[in-house]
């Protein structure tokens, strides 16, 4: 399984509010083949142990703004709920 950053777009209902408010995160999307088929839970934070590291998966989160935003309700109980510690080349 590959996976990399997507924005996710995500419905949230506030309070008793009729009107959703719309939410924009990154999420690692975990895909079979091409088709992404499950997301984390949570958005991303981004994390090095260098920096280095950290600009480098900086640098993937901006590069998921270029692809189309999927629709968390898309992904509703298949979601990936701890992130996977996977090396860079698994990554689409």
């Amino acid at each position: 399984m590959t996976w990399n950053y997507r924005v996710v777009r995500k419905d949230v209902y506030m309070g008793k509010t009729m009107s959703p408010e719309v939410q924009f995160g990154v999420h690692e999307t975990h895909y079979d083949g091409d088709k992404p088929t499950a997301i984390t839970t949570d958005h991303m934070a981004p994390y090095g142990e260098t920096l280095e590291e950290l600009k480098s998966d900086l640098n993937k989160m901006v590069a998921a703004l270029e692809k189309p935003v999927l629709n968390w309700e898309d992904f509703k109980n298949k979601e990936v709920n701890d992130a996977k510690a996977l090396s860079g080349s698994d990554r689409k």
